[in-house]
């Protein structure tokens, strides 16, 4: 499944070998080790028939990168190179911060433009995060980046965006009256009882319909509002985060759910700190600091059992199914995403079975189980779209147009047809997908 995607996606790279062969430098991103290790598979077989020989490199922080490449160079002689430039994880680990190890690639770019071979940079978020804001020339060096790991994946589970929400038709109004009500409060702008409570409760709305730069705005003025209460202090740091973490902006994301987690460790709020710890472990799982992710997100399980907090406590068990996943751990995997889809059920949430049914059908695609993976994302889609969960329709989507050429277009629809019926017939039966 993934493996015809990337190569769908990577096809102009194998073929630029071809026409710019000791010139071309692509960074591609992805997050799982597996991946990664697959696509180095994949577009290494792609160029031999163009005379390259592909090998893998591992930085080491300790040695200057022109020696490594020179070593590399003078160790494969006879051979025009592809060098697989992966391990970054283990690289970034050798500095004291990810800005000192940006700063040292940024010293060496000079080396990778004259190395007389083709490179391609093989990074996870958080590192192709670290070049961007410290090592822009690397980035430039590429004449080409792509960022496949944001397209092909199902979203983890987020309990803002699964949470359903007012039509933008109705936020819009409400918004207009609390706008209303500020602008009548002028000059009570450090009252924090009043002017206080409007600007909170406008900062919800703009943060539920979307408008997170003027959410932002309002939570960071009613943080530095005198008198303002610290359970509330908390929860302000904790949505700026979920904005931050919204823009990509991870190392300010972390600052702020910090922030939370001090506050709330120091109240004894264990609601409020297994909130945070699901947006802190998706930050880490975005970043591909899997362990991390793991580590936090049983915390949050934990904390949601001591609660009776089993809709929270199924998020949190559909990430670490996911993680698993993409570490290569698929009994880990599968365990947790069926531990999470029955306490969905249970909880009759459907936007949540259909997420977990998602993840469940990519699982059975990814192990080659065509016909058990349209059949998941079939009863997936039809959820999503029942519930309006329009990027996940999109998704599915996606992955049924690649198994449609897998399988070919008479048993693609034929299978198809059978599981919409199936569907049907349990709808009509008012099943609601218990059943699955």
């Amino acid at each position: 499944m993934f493996e015809y995607y990337f190569l769908k996606q990577t096809t102009f790279v194998a073929e630029a070998f071809r026409e710019n062969p000791l010139g071309t430098r692509v960074l591609i991103e992805l997050n799982s080790p597996l991946k990664i290790a697959k696509g180095i598979e994949i577009i290494s077989e792609a160029v031999l028939r163009f005379g390259f020989y592909p090998v893998t490199l591992k930085l080491n922080s300790l040695k200057p990168v022109d020696r490594q490449l020179d070593e590399i160079s003078r160790n494969h002689a006879d051979h025009k190179l592809l060098i697989n430039l992966s391990g970054w994880e283990e690289f970034f680990a050798g500095f004291e911060s990810e800005k000192a190890a940006a700063d040292f690639l940024e010293n060496a770019v000079g080396a990778f433009h004259v190395v007389p071979h083709a490179l391609i940079f093989w990074v996870p978020t958080f590192a192709y995060d670290a070049f961007y804001k410290n090592s822009p020339s690397l980035l430039k060096l590429c004449w080409e980046s792509l960022r496949i790991q944001k397209k092909f994946d199902f979203p983890p589970a987020d309990s803002y965006k699964m949470k359903k929400k007012d039509s933008h038709k109705i936020l819009e109004q409400k918004i207009n009256i609390l706008e209303n009500q500020l602008a009548g409060l002028k000059g009570k702008e450090q009252d924090v009882f009043e002017f206080g409570n409007v600007l909170q409760t406008l900062a919800n709305f703009y943060f539920e319909d979307g408008e997170f730069e003027k959410a932002f705005e309002c939570y960071d003025q009613c943080s530095k509002m005198k008198g303002t209460n610290i359970f509330n202090q908390a929860e302000y740091f904790h949505r700026m985060g979920v904005i931050y973490l919204e823009w990509d902006r991870f190392d300010k994301s972390r600052e702020k759910f910090e922030e939370a987690i001090g506050i709330r460790e120091s109240l004894g709020d264990k609601m409020g700190l297994a909130q945070t710890f699901l947006q802190l472990g998706l930050l880490n799982f975005h970043l591909a600091k899997y362990a991390a992710a793991i580590d936090i997100w049983k915390n949050a399980v934990q904390l949601n059992a001591e609660m009776d907090n089993f809709n929270e406590k199924a998020f949190c068990l559909l990430n670490l199914g996911l993680t698993y996943m993409a570490i290569g751990n698929s009994g880990a995997a599968f365990s947790h995403f069926s531990d999470a889809l029955d306490y969905m059920k249970k909880l009759e949430n459907q936007p949540g079975i259909a997420l977990v049914l998602g993840h469940i059908a990519l699982f059975q695609a990814e192990n080659k189980k065509y016909a058990e993976a349209i059949r998941f994302y079939m009863m997936s889609r039809h959820l999503a779209e029942k519930n309006v969960l329009s990027d996940l329709v999109s998704v599915i989507d996606l992955h049924l147009t690649i198994l449609l050429e897998f399988l070919g277009n008479d048993e693609f629809l034929r299978l198809k047809d059978q599981i919409k019926k199936g569907i049907e017939k349990r709808e009509s039966e008012n099943h609601d997908l218990k059943s699955v």
